[in-house]
Protein backbone atom coordinates (compact mmCIF):
# COMPACT_ATOMS: atom_id res chain seq x y z
CA UNK A 1 0.00 0.00 0.00
CA UNK A 2 1.22 3.48 -0.86
CA UNK A 3 2.81 5.59 1.93
CA UNK A 4 0.49 8.41 0.87
CA UNK A 5 -2.42 6.31 2.15
CA UNK A 6 -0.79 4.57 5.11
CA UNK A 7 0.93 7.59 6.67
CA UNK A 8 -2.30 9.64 7.09
CA UNK A 9 -3.97 6.58 8.64
CA UNK A 10 -1.08 6.18 11.08
CA UNK A 11 -1.23 9.88 11.98
CA UNK A 12 -4.99 9.75 12.63
CA UNK A 13 -4.64 6.63 14.80
CA UNK A 14 -1.74 8.21 16.67
CA UNK A 15 -3.76 11.38 17.40
CA UNK A 16 -6.76 9.38 18.64
CA UNK A 17 -4.49 7.15 20.75
CA UNK A 18 -2.75 10.23 22.17
CA UNK A 19 -6.07 11.71 23.27
CA UNK A 20 -7.03 8.34 24.73
CA UNK A 21 -3.88 7.88 26.82
CA UNK A 22 -3.71 11.52 27.95
CA UNK A 23 -7.24 12.43 29.14
CA UNK A 24 -6.40 16.07 29.96
CA UNK A 25 -5.86 16.87 26.27
CA UNK A 26 -8.98 14.96 25.28
CA UNK A 27 -11.10 16.96 27.74
CA UNK A 28 -9.75 20.27 26.42
CA UNK A 29 -10.55 19.12 22.90
CA UNK A 30 -14.11 18.24 23.94
CA UNK A 31 -13.53 14.52 23.43
CA UNK A 32 -14.85 13.41 26.82
CA UNK A 33 -15.62 9.91 25.56
CA UNK A 34 -11.89 9.33 25.06
CA UNK A 35 -11.10 10.60 28.57
CA UNK A 36 -13.75 8.56 30.39
CA UNK A 37 -11.70 5.38 30.83
CA UNK A 38 -9.05 5.69 33.58
CA UNK A 39 -5.80 3.77 33.85
CA UNK A 40 -5.98 0.75 36.12
CA UNK A 41 -3.18 0.60 38.67
CA UNK A 42 -2.24 -2.47 40.68
CA UNK A 43 -1.76 -2.73 44.40
CA UNK A 44 1.94 -1.92 44.31
CA UNK A 45 1.33 1.36 42.44
CA UNK A 46 -1.95 2.57 43.91
CA UNK A 47 -1.81 1.16 47.42
CA UNK A 48 -4.47 -1.10 48.90
CA UNK A 49 -5.01 -4.39 50.67
CA UNK A 50 -3.70 -7.88 49.97
CA UNK A 51 -5.60 -10.82 51.49
CA UNK A 52 -4.69 -14.50 51.37
CA UNK A 53 -7.26 -17.23 52.05
CA UNK A 54 -6.63 -20.94 52.54
CA UNK A 55 -9.23 -23.23 51.02
CA UNK A 56 -10.14 -26.50 52.71
CA UNK A 57 -10.49 -29.04 49.91
CA UNK A 58 -10.22 -32.10 52.11
CA UNK A 59 -13.83 -32.97 51.41
CA UNK A 60 -13.49 -32.58 47.64
CA UNK A 61 -12.37 -35.48 45.38
CA UNK A 62 -8.87 -34.85 44.03
CA UNK A 63 -10.11 -34.76 40.43
CA UNK A 64 -12.58 -31.98 41.25
CA UNK A 65 -10.33 -29.71 43.31
CA UNK A 66 -9.16 -27.54 40.42
CA UNK A 67 -12.77 -26.91 39.42
CA UNK A 68 -13.63 -26.11 43.03
CA UNK A 69 -10.87 -23.49 43.18
CA UNK A 70 -12.09 -21.89 39.95
CA UNK A 71 -15.61 -21.84 41.34
CA UNK A 72 -14.31 -20.23 44.51
CA UNK A 73 -12.58 -17.53 42.46
CA UNK A 74 -15.70 -16.71 40.46
CA UNK A 75 -17.81 -16.38 43.61
CA UNK A 76 -15.34 -14.03 45.30
CA UNK A 77 -15.02 -11.90 42.15
CA UNK A 78 -18.80 -11.57 42.00
CA UNK A 79 -19.01 -10.64 45.67
CA UNK A 80 -16.40 -7.90 45.41
CA UNK A 81 -17.90 -6.43 42.26
CA UNK A 82 -21.40 -6.43 43.73
CA UNK A 83 -20.36 -4.83 47.01
CA UNK A 84 -17.98 -2.30 45.49
CA UNK A 85 -20.54 -1.31 42.84
CA UNK A 86 -17.94 -1.66 40.09
CA UNK A 87 -15.64 1.02 41.55
CA UNK A 88 -12.74 -1.37 42.16
CA UNK A 89 -10.45 -3.28 39.87
CA UNK A 90 -9.79 -6.32 42.06
CA UNK A 91 -7.18 -8.89 41.20
CA UNK A 92 -8.47 -12.27 42.37
CA UNK A 93 -6.42 -15.35 41.61
CA UNK A 94 -6.04 -18.87 42.95
CA UNK A 95 -3.06 -21.15 43.35
CA UNK A 96 -4.36 -24.63 42.68
CA UNK A 97 -1.21 -26.22 44.04
CA UNK A 98 -1.45 -24.75 47.55
CA UNK A 99 -5.25 -24.27 47.32
CA UNK A 100 -4.97 -20.60 48.24
CA UNK A 101 -6.93 -17.60 47.04
CA UNK A 102 -5.20 -14.21 46.72
CA UNK A 103 -7.26 -11.02 46.67
CA UNK A 104 -5.69 -7.66 45.81
CA UNK A 105 -7.96 -4.65 46.28
CA UNK A 106 -6.27 -1.47 44.99
CA UNK A 107 -7.36 1.70 46.78
CA UNK A 108 -8.85 -0.16 49.77
CA UNK A 109 -6.57 0.76 52.68
CA UNK A 110 -8.82 -0.38 55.54
CA UNK A 111 -8.35 -4.06 56.34
CA UNK A 112 -11.85 -4.38 57.79
CA UNK A 113 -13.33 -2.80 54.66
CA UNK A 114 -11.37 -5.20 52.47
CA UNK A 115 -12.60 -8.18 54.47
CA UNK A 116 -16.16 -6.84 54.22
CA UNK A 117 -15.87 -6.64 50.44
CA UNK A 118 -14.75 -10.25 50.29
CA UNK A 119 -17.53 -11.01 52.73
CA UNK A 120 -17.99 -13.72 55.26
CA UNK A 121 -16.85 -17.05 54.01
CA UNK A 122 -19.73 -19.45 54.71
CA UNK A 123 -19.77 -22.83 53.03
CA UNK A 124 -23.18 -24.05 51.90
CA UNK A 125 -23.96 -27.74 51.46
CA UNK A 126 -26.94 -30.03 51.18
CA UNK A 127 -27.00 -33.19 53.30
CA UNK A 128 -29.04 -36.37 53.13
CA UNK A 129 -29.86 -38.95 55.78
CA UNK A 130 -27.37 -41.77 56.17
CA UNK A 131 -28.59 -45.01 54.62
CA UNK A 132 -27.80 -47.08 57.72
CA UNK A 133 -30.15 -44.99 59.92
CA UNK A 134 -33.91 -45.34 59.82
CA UNK A 135 -36.02 -42.22 60.19
CA UNK A 136 -37.96 -43.69 63.10
CA UNK A 137 -34.81 -44.13 65.16
CA UNK A 138 -32.90 -41.09 63.92
CA UNK A 139 -34.77 -38.62 66.12
CA UNK A 140 -33.76 -40.47 69.27
CA UNK A 141 -30.05 -40.34 68.49
CA UNK A 142 -28.13 -37.95 70.72
CA UNK A 143 -26.13 -36.18 68.03
CA UNK A 144 -28.60 -35.63 65.24
CA UNK A 145 -26.08 -33.86 62.98
CA UNK A 146 -24.03 -37.03 62.61
CA UNK A 147 -27.05 -38.71 61.02
CA UNK A 148 -26.61 -36.60 57.87
CA UNK A 149 -23.90 -36.90 55.24
CA UNK A 150 -22.86 -34.43 52.56
CA UNK A 151 -24.04 -34.77 48.97
CA UNK A 152 -22.35 -33.53 45.81
CA UNK A 153 -24.68 -30.50 45.84
CA UNK A 154 -23.30 -27.27 47.37
CA UNK A 155 -23.61 -23.51 47.12
CA UNK A 156 -21.45 -23.65 44.01
CA UNK A 157 -24.44 -25.00 42.11
CA UNK A 158 -26.84 -22.16 42.93
CA UNK A 159 -27.52 -19.51 40.33
CA UNK A 160 -27.20 -15.81 41.09
CA UNK A 161 -29.01 -14.42 43.08
CA UNK A 162 -29.23 -18.00 44.46
CA UNK A 163 -32.36 -17.62 46.59
CA UNK A 164 -35.41 -15.40 46.88
CA UNK A 165 -37.79 -15.12 49.82
CA UNK A 166 -41.44 -14.72 48.88
CA UNK A 167 -44.98 -15.78 49.83
CA UNK A 168 -46.91 -18.80 48.59
CA UNK A 169 -49.59 -17.38 46.25
CA UNK A 170 -52.08 -19.99 47.43
CA UNK A 171 -51.57 -20.18 51.20
CA UNK A 172 -49.80 -16.88 51.81
CA UNK A 173 -47.12 -18.69 53.81
CA UNK A 174 -43.47 -17.54 53.53
CA UNK A 175 -41.12 -19.67 51.49
CA UNK A 176 -37.69 -19.54 49.88
CA UNK A 177 -37.18 -20.29 46.20
CA UNK A 178 -33.92 -21.85 45.04
CA UNK A 179 -32.61 -22.05 41.47
CA UNK A 180 -29.70 -24.25 40.43
CA UNK A 181 -27.36 -24.07 37.45
CA UNK A 182 -27.31 -26.87 34.87
CA UNK A 183 -25.04 -29.13 36.90
CA UNK A 184 -26.92 -28.37 40.10
CA UNK A 185 -30.23 -29.12 38.38
CA UNK A 186 -29.06 -32.62 37.50
CA UNK A 187 -27.60 -33.27 40.94
CA UNK A 188 -30.70 -32.01 42.72
CA UNK A 189 -32.92 -34.26 40.61
CA UNK A 190 -30.77 -37.30 41.44
CA UNK A 191 -30.64 -36.47 45.16
CA UNK A 192 -34.38 -35.88 45.52
CA UNK A 193 -35.18 -39.04 43.55
CA UNK A 194 -33.22 -41.21 45.96
CA UNK A 195 -34.53 -39.40 49.06
CA UNK A 196 -38.29 -39.37 48.50
CA UNK A 197 -39.98 -39.29 51.90
CA UNK A 198 -36.67 -38.44 53.59
CA UNK A 199 -35.34 -35.12 54.91
CA UNK A 200 -32.83 -33.01 52.98
CA UNK A 201 -30.90 -30.76 55.38
CA UNK A 202 -29.20 -27.51 54.40
CA UNK A 203 -26.00 -26.61 56.26
CA UNK A 204 -24.07 -23.38 56.40
CA UNK A 205 -20.57 -23.60 57.91
CA UNK A 206 -21.39 -26.99 59.36
CA UNK A 207 -24.64 -25.84 60.99
CA UNK A 208 -28.19 -26.43 59.84
CA UNK A 209 -29.85 -23.17 58.79
CA UNK A 210 -33.49 -24.27 58.82
CA UNK A 211 -34.99 -23.07 62.13
CA UNK A 212 -38.67 -23.95 61.70
CA UNK A 213 -39.59 -23.19 65.29
CA UNK A 214 -37.89 -19.80 65.23
CA UNK A 215 -36.46 -20.49 68.69
CA UNK A 216 -32.84 -19.94 67.62
CA UNK A 217 -31.95 -23.59 68.13
CA UNK A 218 -31.75 -26.37 65.57
CA UNK A 219 -33.71 -29.35 66.83
CA UNK A 220 -34.86 -32.65 65.42
CA UNK A 221 -38.05 -30.98 64.18
CA UNK A 222 -36.01 -28.43 62.25
CA UNK A 223 -33.73 -30.97 60.59
CA UNK A 224 -36.58 -33.19 59.50
CA UNK A 225 -38.83 -30.36 58.28
CA UNK A 226 -37.61 -30.15 54.65
CA UNK A 227 -39.04 -33.52 53.56
CA UNK A 228 -38.62 -34.50 49.91
CA UNK A 229 -42.08 -35.11 48.44
CA UNK A 230 -40.86 -36.41 45.08
CA UNK A 231 -38.21 -36.12 42.39
CA UNK A 232 -37.70 -32.43 41.66
CA UNK A 233 -36.70 -31.51 38.14
CA UNK A 234 -36.38 -28.18 36.35
CA UNK A 235 -33.61 -26.75 38.53
CA UNK A 236 -35.88 -25.04 41.05
CA UNK A 237 -36.90 -25.91 44.60
CA UNK A 238 -38.67 -24.31 47.51
CA UNK A 239 -38.30 -24.44 51.27
CA UNK A 240 -41.40 -23.97 53.41
CA UNK A 241 -42.30 -24.19 57.10
CA UNK A 242 -41.28 -20.69 58.24
CA UNK A 243 -43.07 -18.87 61.06
CA UNK A 244 -42.78 -15.42 59.48
CA UNK A 245 -41.41 -13.68 56.33
CA UNK A 246 -38.37 -12.35 58.20
CA UNK A 247 -37.20 -15.89 58.89
CA UNK A 248 -37.51 -16.77 55.21
CA UNK A 249 -35.67 -13.56 54.31
CA UNK A 250 -32.79 -14.42 56.66
CA UNK A 251 -32.48 -17.87 55.11
CA UNK A 252 -32.42 -16.41 51.60
CA UNK A 253 -29.67 -14.01 52.63
CA UNK A 254 -27.66 -16.88 54.09
CA UNK A 255 -28.06 -18.86 50.90
CA UNK A 256 -26.89 -15.92 48.80
CA UNK A 257 -23.81 -15.52 50.98
CA UNK A 258 -23.13 -19.22 51.10
CA UNK A 259 -22.53 -19.96 47.43
CA UNK A 260 -18.96 -21.13 48.00
CA UNK A 261 -17.76 -24.48 46.68
CA UNK A 262 -15.31 -24.99 49.58
CA UNK A 263 -14.78 -23.37 52.99
CA UNK A 264 -11.94 -20.82 53.22
CA UNK A 265 -10.02 -19.17 56.04
CA UNK A 266 -8.20 -15.83 56.07
CA UNK A 267 -4.53 -16.56 56.82
CA UNK A 268 -2.73 -13.35 55.80
CA UNK A 269 -3.50 -9.66 55.40
CA UNK A 270 -1.32 -6.77 54.30
CA UNK A 271 -1.76 -3.15 53.28
CA UNK A 272 0.33 -1.01 50.93
CA UNK A 273 0.12 2.71 51.67
CA UNK A 274 -0.80 5.18 48.90
CA UNK A 275 2.42 7.12 49.45
CA UNK A 276 4.57 4.06 48.81
CA UNK A 277 2.48 3.21 45.77
CA UNK A 278 2.78 6.74 44.37
CA UNK A 279 6.56 6.69 44.87
CA UNK A 280 6.82 3.35 43.08
CA UNK A 281 4.78 4.69 40.16
CA UNK A 282 6.85 7.86 39.90
CA UNK A 283 10.14 5.98 40.00
CA UNK A 284 8.93 3.42 37.45
CA UNK A 285 7.76 6.08 35.01
CA UNK A 286 11.01 8.02 35.40
CA UNK A 287 13.11 4.91 34.79
CA UNK A 288 11.00 4.00 31.78
CA UNK A 289 11.27 7.50 30.29
CA UNK A 290 15.04 7.63 30.76
CA UNK A 291 15.48 4.21 29.18
CA UNK A 292 13.18 5.10 26.29
CA UNK A 293 14.97 8.38 25.52
CA UNK A 294 18.39 6.71 25.85
CA UNK A 295 17.43 4.15 23.18
CA UNK A 296 16.23 6.87 20.79
CA UNK A 297 19.33 9.03 21.31
CA UNK A 298 21.60 6.04 20.69
CA UNK A 299 19.72 5.10 17.52
CA UNK A 300 20.01 8.65 16.14
CA UNK A 301 23.70 8.97 16.99
CA UNK A 302 24.59 5.61 15.50
CA UNK A 303 22.20 5.27 12.54
CA UNK A 304 21.74 8.97 11.76
CA UNK A 305 18.59 9.56 9.70
CA UNK A 306 17.69 5.89 9.96
CA UNK A 307 17.80 6.40 13.72
CA UNK A 308 15.39 9.33 13.38
CA UNK A 309 12.92 7.08 11.57
CA UNK A 310 13.31 4.40 14.23
CA UNK A 311 12.80 7.05 16.92
CA UNK A 312 9.50 8.06 15.32
CA UNK A 313 8.51 4.40 15.11
CA UNK A 314 9.32 3.83 18.80
CA UNK A 315 7.30 6.87 19.86
CA UNK A 316 4.31 5.64 17.85
CA UNK A 317 4.85 2.14 19.20
CA UNK A 318 4.70 3.48 22.76
CA UNK A 319 1.57 5.52 22.07
CA UNK A 320 -0.24 2.60 20.45
CA UNK A 321 0.84 0.17 23.18
CA UNK A 322 -0.35 2.41 26.01
CA UNK A 323 -3.65 2.96 24.22
CA UNK A 324 -4.06 -0.79 23.75
CA UNK A 325 -3.30 -1.47 27.43
CA UNK A 326 -5.86 1.12 28.46
CA UNK A 327 -8.44 -0.17 26.00
CA UNK A 328 -8.28 -3.78 27.22
CA UNK A 329 -8.25 -2.71 30.88
CA UNK A 330 -4.74 -3.93 31.65
CA UNK A 331 -3.82 -3.42 35.31
CA UNK A 332 -0.43 -1.74 35.55
CA UNK A 333 1.93 -3.16 38.16
CA UNK A 334 5.65 -2.81 38.69
CA UNK A 335 6.40 -6.11 36.87
CA UNK A 336 4.05 -5.03 34.08
CA UNK A 337 5.91 -1.75 33.59
CA UNK A 338 9.20 -3.63 33.57
CA UNK A 339 7.87 -5.92 30.85
CA UNK A 340 6.77 -2.95 28.76
CA UNK A 341 10.17 -1.24 29.13
CA UNK A 342 11.86 -4.46 28.00
CA UNK A 343 9.79 -4.51 24.81
CA UNK A 344 11.19 -1.09 23.91
CA UNK A 345 14.58 -2.75 23.57
CA UNK A 346 13.04 -5.58 21.56
CA UNK A 347 11.37 -3.05 19.26
CA UNK A 348 14.69 -1.28 18.73
CA UNK A 349 16.39 -4.63 18.09
CA UNK A 350 14.04 -5.45 15.20
CA UNK A 351 14.71 -2.06 13.64
CA UNK A 352 18.47 -2.50 14.10
CA UNK A 353 18.36 -5.71 12.05
CA UNK A 354 16.49 -3.87 9.30
CA UNK A 355 18.84 -0.87 9.25
CA UNK A 356 21.97 -3.02 9.25
CA UNK A 357 20.67 -5.02 6.32
CA UNK A 358 19.67 -1.78 4.56
CA UNK A 359 23.27 -0.53 4.86
CA UNK A 360 24.54 -3.70 3.18
CA UNK A 361 22.07 -3.34 0.32
CA UNK A 362 22.98 0.31 -0.20
CA UNK A 363 26.69 -0.56 -0.24
CA UNK A 364 25.87 -3.01 -3.03
CA UNK A 365 24.68 0.03 -5.05
CA UNK A 366 21.04 -1.05 -5.12
CA UNK A 367 18.31 1.55 -5.54
CA UNK A 368 16.78 2.73 -2.27
CA UNK A 369 13.34 1.14 -2.78
CA UNK A 370 14.89 -2.16 -3.77
CA UNK A 371 17.33 -1.93 -0.85
CA UNK A 372 14.43 -1.43 1.59
CA UNK A 373 12.54 -4.42 0.14
CA UNK A 374 15.63 -6.64 0.31
CA UNK A 375 16.46 -5.48 3.84
CA UNK A 376 13.04 -6.56 5.06
CA UNK A 377 13.15 -9.82 3.13
CA UNK A 378 16.48 -10.86 4.66
CA UNK A 379 15.85 -9.47 8.18
CA UNK A 380 12.35 -10.93 8.59
CA UNK A 381 13.46 -14.45 9.52
CA UNK A 382 15.71 -13.29 12.36
CA UNK A 383 13.07 -10.82 13.60
CA UNK A 384 10.34 -13.46 13.48
CA UNK A 385 12.33 -16.11 15.34
CA UNK A 386 13.54 -13.71 18.03
CA UNK A 387 10.04 -12.44 18.76
CA UNK A 388 8.34 -15.84 18.62
CA UNK A 389 10.77 -17.40 21.09
CA UNK A 390 10.38 -14.46 23.47
CA UNK A 391 6.58 -14.61 23.15
CA UNK A 392 6.71 -18.32 24.00
CA UNK A 393 8.66 -17.50 27.16
CA UNK A 394 6.08 -14.82 27.99
CA UNK A 395 3.24 -17.33 27.64
CA UNK A 396 4.99 -19.70 30.04
CA UNK A 397 5.47 -16.82 32.50
CA UNK A 398 1.70 -16.23 32.58
CA UNK A 399 1.52 -18.80 35.37
CA UNK A 400 4.24 -17.07 37.42
CA UNK A 401 4.35 -13.33 36.62
CA UNK A 402 1.04 -12.58 34.97
CA UNK A 403 1.35 -8.78 34.71
CA UNK A 404 4.89 -8.98 33.40
CA UNK A 405 4.03 -11.70 30.91
CA UNK A 406 0.96 -9.94 29.52
CA UNK A 407 2.78 -6.63 29.02
CA UNK A 408 5.72 -8.47 27.47
CA UNK A 409 3.61 -10.42 24.96
CA UNK A 410 1.41 -7.46 23.98
CA UNK A 411 4.44 -5.19 23.72
CA UNK A 412 6.28 -7.67 21.51
CA UNK A 413 3.36 -8.08 19.14
CA UNK A 414 2.89 -4.30 18.92
CA UNK A 415 6.62 -3.71 18.39
CA UNK A 416 6.69 -6.32 15.64
CA UNK A 417 3.82 -4.61 13.83
CA UNK A 418 5.50 -1.21 14.31
CA UNK A 419 8.80 -2.40 12.84
CA UNK A 420 7.24 -4.22 9.91
CA UNK A 421 4.66 -1.56 9.03
CA UNK A 422 5.53 1.89 10.38
CA UNK A 423 9.30 1.75 9.82
CA UNK A 424 8.82 0.26 6.35
CA UNK A 425 6.33 2.98 5.33
CA UNK A 426 8.63 5.75 6.59
CA UNK A 427 11.62 4.24 4.76
CA UNK A 428 9.64 3.92 1.54
CA UNK A 429 8.43 7.51 1.94
CA UNK A 430 12.09 8.60 2.25
CA UNK A 431 12.80 7.08 -1.17
CA UNK A 432 10.86 9.87 -2.87
CA UNK A 433 12.96 12.58 -1.21
CA UNK A 434 16.54 13.68 -1.65
CA UNK A 435 17.38 12.08 1.70
CA UNK A 436 17.50 8.64 0.12
CA UNK A 437 20.30 9.70 -2.20
CA UNK A 438 22.59 10.95 0.57
CA UNK A 439 24.15 7.71 1.72
CA UNK A 440 26.03 9.40 4.53
CA UNK A 441 22.68 9.90 6.26
CA UNK A 442 22.30 6.10 6.32
CA UNK A 443 25.84 5.54 7.56
CA UNK A 444 27.05 4.08 4.27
Amino acid sequence: MSPRIVIPIIIILAVISGFFIYPAIAEKAGLDFLAARPYKLGLDLKGGTHLVYQADVSGVPSDDRDDAMEGLKSVIVRRVEDRAFGTLDPEIRVDKGSHRLFAELPGVLDISEAIRLIGETPFLEFKELRRDIATSTATTTENIHEQFISTELSGEHLKTPAAISTLDPTTGQPLVLLEFNDEGEQLFAEITERNIGQPLAIYLDGKSIVDVNGDGEITEEDLYAPIVQGKIEGGTAQITGFNDPDEAKRLAENLKAGALPVPIELISQQTVGPTLGAESLEQSLFAGLVGFLAVIVYMILYYRFGGVIVGITLILYLVFTLALFKLIGFTFTLPGIVGMILTVGMAADANILILERLKEELRAERGFKIAVAEAYRHAWTAIRDANITTIMVGIVLLWVLRGYAISLVIGLVTSLVAAMVITRVLLRASASTGLAERKSLWKV
